[in-house]
C-alpha cells in the first residue's frame, strides 16, 4: 500500500547526498576502537547505498490527563532487634493518599520523534529512529513517477494501529511526568499507586515520507542494512566489532589482571599473554558475531510484529472484504430490479405503503409484493454488515448503531417471514 493523494505523496526532501552519507556512516564507525577497519572506509565497493523514502505516519494531538495518587516520604524508625537485643534505626517509608486530582495538558507536534511512527516492516524500529525529526511541518508534494533512483517503501501499518503505538508512547510520557510532578508538589521521595485518566482532543494524521540513505554490506558474510537520515546524517545500525582487536584486548586485560601475583618482565608477559590467547581469541570470536546474532533478533522481532498487525486487523478487513463484495453484490441486483421493472407495465392496483418504514430500514426502494424474500435477506446482509455495532470502537457511536441495528433486526423478522409480510401488507393497502 502506498498512500498517493491525487498521484502525489507527501516527502521531506534530501538534504545530503550519497557521499555524505557514507561519511556520517564511516563516522559513525570509527567512533569505535574496536570496529573493523574495512567499515571506517570511505569508500568500499562492497557497500551498496540505496536512496529510500521511508513511510511514516505524523500525529498532531492535543492531550489533557487528569492524575491522582499516593506519595512517600523516607524516614527513620527506631525499632527492636532481637538479634542484638537493642532498638535499631530503619528506614521506612510514610504513604499519604492525594485526593486531589491534578492536571497535565500538552499540545505535540508532527515534528516530536514521538509523534512519528515508522509504517514499514522492512526494517527494524531501531534502525528508524535515525530517520525521525523536526522535518514534518517541511513537507512537499512530489510526483513519485518524476522521482528516479529513489526506492519507495510500502505503508504496513495502517493508520489506527499507528496511533494506537503513538497514544501509548504519550500515556508512557504522561505517566512519566505525573509522578514526576506529585513528586515535585509534595516534595515526596516515591509515588505509589498512581491513577492516569488521558483524553486525546484535536488529532490529525499525515502519511509522509522521510529520507534515508539504506547502507548494505556484508559482515562475516551476513548481510547487513543500515539507515543514514537524509537530512540530520544519524546512523542506525549495530556496533560491529574486530575479532583481532578484542582478543588482544582481552590478552591485555588479563595479562594484567594475573600481573600482581607474579613477578613482572617482558618475558613473563609475554607468557601471561601466550597463556590468555585462546580465552581472548574465543572473547573475541563471540564479540565479531554478536551483531549477527542482535540482527537475526531484531528481523524475528519485525517479521513478529508484521504478523501480529496482520492476526488483529484479520478480522478488520474480513469485516471489510466481506462488505465490499456484498456492495457490488447489492448493486447488480438493485440493478437487476430496476431493469426488471422498467419492462412491467403498470397494473393501476393501489400502492403498498410503509407506516413502519420496515422496507425503508433495510435500504429497499419497493414495497409489497415487488420485493421478495430473496431482495430481504440480500438487503439484510448488506445492511447488517455496514451497520453491526462491532464495527465501531467509540462507546457513544456503538450504543446508536446497536439502537439502529435493533431495528433492522426487528424490521427483517417480519419481512423475512411470508405471513407476516403479507399481513404487514395487507393491514395498510
Amino acid at each position: 500500500m502506498r498512500v498517493f493523494r491525487r498521484g502525489l505523496a507527501t516527502v521531506a526532501r534530501f538534504a545530503i547526498d550519497a557521499q555524505a552519507a557514507e561519511r556520517c556512516f564511516c563516522a559513525f564507525h570509527q567512533a569505535s576502537v574496536l570496529a573493523p577497519s574495512r567499515l571506517k572506509r570511505v569508500a568500499d565497493a562492497e557497500r551498496r547505498v540505496v536512496r529510500a523514502w521511508i513511510p511514516f505516519w505524523v500525529f498532531e494531538a492535543h492531550v489533557s490527563a487528569r492524575f491522582v495518587g499516593e506519595v512517600g516520604w523516607s524516614q527513620p524508625v527506631r525499632r527492636w532487634d532481637a538479634g542484638t537485643g537493642r532498638f535499631e534505626v530503619h528506614w521506612s517509608t510514610h504513604w499519604k493518599s492525594t485526593d486531589e486530582w491534578h492536571v497535565l495538558e500538552g499540545v505535540h507536534s508532527a515534528d516530536h520523534p514521538r509523534m512519528q511512527v515508522c509504517a514499514s516492516f522492512d526494517h527494524h524500529p531501531h534502525y528508524m529512529e535515525a530517520a525521525k525529526g523536526p522535518f514534518a511541518s517541511r513537507t512537499v508534494e512530489v510526483d513519485p513517477a518524476n522521482t528516479p533512483g529513489v526506492e519507495w517503501e510500502t505503508f504496513h501499518v495502517r493508520k489506527d494501529a499507528a496511533w494506537d503505538a503513538c497514544s501509548r508512547k504519550l500515556q508512557e510520557r504522561y505517566l512519566q511526568k505525573a509522578e514526576q510532578e506529585l513528586m515535585g508538589l509534595y516534595q515526596a521521595q516515591a509515588v505509589r499507586n498512581l491513577k492516569l485518566q488521558i483524553q486525546f482532543g484535536r488529532r490529525k494524521a499525515k502519511p509522509v515520507y522521510f529520507p534515508a540513505y539504506l547502507m548494505q554490506f556484508k559482515h562475516l558474510n551476513t548481510d547487513f542494512t543500515a539507515v543514514v537520515g537524509g537530512i540530520s546524517g544519524k546512523v542506525g545500525s549495530e556496533v560491529f566489532y574486530s575479532t583481532w582487536k578484542v582478543a588482544a584486548l582481552a590478552a591485555l586485560g588479563m595479562s594484567a589482571f594475573m600481573g600482581p601475583g607474579i613477578p613482572m618482565n617482558a618475558t613473563a608477559f609475554l607468557i601471561q599473554s601466550f597463556m590468555c590467547a585462546p580465552a581472548a581469541l574465543a572473547m573475541g570470536w563471540v564479540a565479531a558475531r554478536w551483531p549477527i546474532f542482535m540482527a537475526y533478533q531484531r528481523r524475528m522481532q519485525a517479521s513478529a510484529g508484521a504478523y501480529q498487525h496482520q492476526e488483529e486487523h484479520q478480522q478488520e478487513w474480513e469485516w471489510q472484504q466481506r462488505h465490499h463484495r456484498y456492495e457490488e453484490q447489492w448493486r447488480e441486483e438493485q440493478q437487476k430490479t430496476r431493469q426488471r421493472q422498467a419492462k412491467q407495465h403498470w397494473t393501476g392496483r393501489k400502492q403498498v405503503q410503509d407506516p413502519k418504514g420496515y422496507y425503508r430500514t433495510l435500504g429497499l426502494t419497493q414495497v409489497g409484493d415487488s420485493v421478495s424474500l430473496d431482495d430481504v435477506k440480500k438487503a439484510f446482509r448488506h445492511v447488517a454488515m455496514r451497520k453491526h455495532p462491532d464495527r465501531e470502537k467509540d462507546p457513544a457511536r456503538k450504543q446508536k448503531l446497536e439502537e439502529e441495528f435493533k431495528r433492522i433486526v426487528e424490521a427483517y423478522h417480519v419481512l423475512r417471514d411470508p405471513e407476516k409480510k403479507r399481513a404487514y401488507d395487507r393491514s395498510f393497502e
